[in-house]
């Protein structure tokens, strides 16, 4: 029986089993990993991918059986299978030691920025000041986000009225005493 994006599986006596639904027109159409998009959204689907299977399987053969499909859906949009691997193997870490708790220290303040992507050039970027921000400013911490850069805002798409063709004209006026 399919509720939202999970399948629940009910026989008699047994504990309901839960896994993974996709939808029969399911195409398993993901971000390609040759895309031009930042290497860290890339990282992240494929953490939100394992997520989602780890919190709706509630049986390891289930979740492992997710985690093949995933591998498959995300190996034919062209991901290495090296990283599948290494997220998978990073996630079921974390979850076995507890590290899901926060990391941060209530002393750490966050400066966040928003910064034009540049595909290569954003990742150093943004590699470069964090050891900066590490090296000489321990108690802060840096958090970048990309955004893709439209050659519309670099300039206007109107020109600009010269002031002695500007006509000076009140199109309408409102009385503030009598409306």
């Amino acid at each position: 029986m399919p509720f939202l994006d999970v399948s629940v599986d009910i026989n008699k006596g047994d504990k309901a089993k839960t896994t993974v639904f996709r939808k029969e027109t399911f195409t398993g159409l993901l971000t390609n990993f040759l895309s031009y998009t930042p290497l860290a959204y890339k990282i992240a689907l494929v953490k939100t991918l394992i997520h989602r299977a780890h919190s709706i399987c509630n049986l390891k053969i289930n979740f492992d059986l997710q985690v093949k499909k995933i591998a498959h859906f995300l190996s034919r949009n062209r991901f290495p299978p090296v990283i599948v691997d290494k997220e998978v193997k990073t996630y079921l870490r974390k979850k076995m030691s507890n590290e899901n708790k926060e990391k941060e220290n209530d002393e750490h303040k966050v400066f966040y920025y928003k910064l034009p992507y540049i595909r290569d050039l954003s990742e150093k970027t943004k590699k470069r000041l964090k050891e900066i921000t590490n090296t000489f400013c321990k108690s802060t911490k840096l958090e970048l986000s990309f955004s893709p850069l439209k050659i519309g805002s670099l300039f206007s798409n109107k020109d600009k009225v010269p002031g002695n063709q500007k006509s000076f004209v009140v199109y309408l006026y409102v009385c503030p005493n009598c409306g």
